[in-house]
């Protein structure tokens, strides 16, 4: 499996690319692919979220329910986000650089193929 791998906290040129072995959930773990992953960049902002695991483990149904018209809009291709620049895997610190340095107008897509 692929990885981008924090090696050291520098910001995007602590980053890089590592093969790894597929993961596998433990005893009591449940394993959750990651396809997004978002960077706050405003300044003086409390950023207060909440982990939609809990509503899968307590309440699935209220995770079910908010994300279907989601899904029922993205399949048709309703959604269409802009994307401003794609990356490969292995330029992700590149990709990160151009979120924090504010030059995307956009979705900025990192692919690995």
């Amino acid at each position: 499996m692929k990885a981008i791998l924090c090696t050291e906290l520098t910001g995007p040129d602590g980053l890089a690319v590592a093969d790894l072995p597929d993961p596998s959930a433990g005893p009591g773990q449940v394993m959750v692919g990651i396809r997004t992953c978002g960077l706050l960049l405003v300044k003086n902002v409390l950023a207060v979220g909440l982990y939609w695991g809990v509503y899968a483990k307590r309440n699935p149904q209220v995770l079910t329910d908010s994300l279907a018209p989601l899904f029922a809009w993205q399949t048709p291709g309703k959604l269409k986000p802009h994307i401003s620049a794609t990356f490969p895997l292995a330029k992700t610190g590149e990709a990160m650089r151009s979120l924090m340095e504010r030059r995307s107008r956009g979705k900025v897509v990192v692919t690995t193929s």
